[in-house]
């Protein structure tokens, strides 16, 4: 489900959250003794990674309809970790995936709000 969040200039902010992305892609690159630069590069033609890619990235859609949604904010450490990720993303939603430049978004935006 998305989560709608007030966002400054009486804008609304779109959120969708998954937990398992970063997780899921680690496990495969250890089940194949493999680097998370070889994962990377080997994403467009390891059948096995590309359908990893597009499972993390249909469990991130949901389904959700973005049609009138003008950015992507990527964070989390499967889309700020993991170009093949990331371009996965962009492809199936059709946007530039911008990432920040706090490593820990999560941690900041909870500093911030306290």
């Amino acid at each position: 489900a998305l989560e709608r969040r007030p966002y400054p200039g009486g804008k609304t902010l779109l959120c969708r959250i998954s937990l398992v992305g970063g997780r899921t892609f680690a496990d495969l690159r250890d089940e194949l003794g493999l680097g998370w630069d070889e994962m990377n590069a080997r994403a467009e033609t390891d059948e096995r990674i590309a359908g990893c890619i597009n499972r993390i990235i249909d469990d991130l859609a949901g389904g959700i309809d973005l049609a009138n949604v003008s950015s992507l904010v990527g964070i989390g450490n499967a889309l700020t970790r993991n170009p093949a990720i990331r371009r996965a993303a962009e492809r199936r939603f059709g946007i530039t995936c911008v990432i920040p430049h706090i490593a820990e978004m999560a941690a900041y935006g909870a500093a911030i709000h306290a």
